[in-house]
């Protein structure tokens, strides 16, 4: 590993630290949906680039209706977005169908590297039920520009924007090699250390994994969105 990286032992060491949180119970019928990058609307904003949003906010209210809890992280870019007024402006629709699950309290978030600047949300959240103990993060953990060095990504982030350097619309260099991705990296280090009881889901690297008990659910900006839990079973979600 880098020096930008942590050790397995430094991994393993804040894992076995956490895993006995207190839990929460699983929602019979979840959806897992993440890295939307809602932004400021403007010509930087991904989600408006990717013209995704009447297919998330349809996404979002058939799952509402059917009665499924929603897992989410990173749908609101404020290194883009610079400040909520803003993003709610541009996103008001995908905003309201959020809040439903909020008021419902359906709704179950954690905070993203593209939003550590509000420290609104918990760190992760973990979840037991169907003989299963859940970890829900958002992914950037163990990824130096978008954790420790989140405000370093930060800038990089706004410079390539204005260079005409979409970072989230680009195919990741980790697309066809996962391992190159320093999150995936780390994550593995915990993957191998725990036993099959635990599963993993998290988003970040915007490309879909879904073996044993790691799942990503990519995200819609690279065409996947995300999938479902029934009764603890993980369904991707084919459009």
């Amino acid at each position: 590993m880098s020096i930008l990286e942590p050790t397995t032992e430094e991994i393993l060491k804040w894992f076995n630290g956490i895993k006995n949180t207190s839990s929460l119970v699983l929602p019979d019928r979840v959806l897992v949906l993440s890295d939307i990058h809602a932004a400021a609307g403007d010509e930087y904003d991904p989600l408006k680039i990717s013209r995704k949003e009447p297919e998330i906010i349809d996404l979002l209210q058939d799952a509402f209706k059917k009665g499924y809890s929603l897992f989410a992280s990173e749908f609101w870019d404020v290194w883009r977005g610079y400040d909520l007024s803003s993003i709610y402006n541009a996103h008001k629709d995908l905003v309201s169908i959020v809040d439903q699950y909020q008021k419902a309290n359906r709704l179950y978030t954690v905070i993203s590297n593209h939003n550590l600047d509000l420290f609104l949300r918990p760190d992760y959240l973990i979840f037991k039920g169907f003989g299963k103990q859940i970890f829900f993060d958002h992914g950037h953990r163990f990824d130096f520009y978008n954790d420790a060095g989140w405000q370093i990504g930060r800038e990089a982030v706004r410079i390539a924007d204005k260079l005409g350097l979409d970072f989230e619309l680009a195919p990741h260099p980790a697309k066809s090699n996962p391992d190159r991705h320093a999150a995936v990296r780390g994550w593995r280090q915990v993957l191998a250390d725990v036993n099959k009881d635990w599963e993993f889901h998290w988003g970040h690297t915007h490309y879909f994994e879904d073996g044993g008990n790691n799942h990503n659910d990519g995200s819609p900006l690279s065409g996947q969105y995300g999938y479902y839990i029934e009764k603890g079973v993980t369904i991707p979600i084919k459009r």
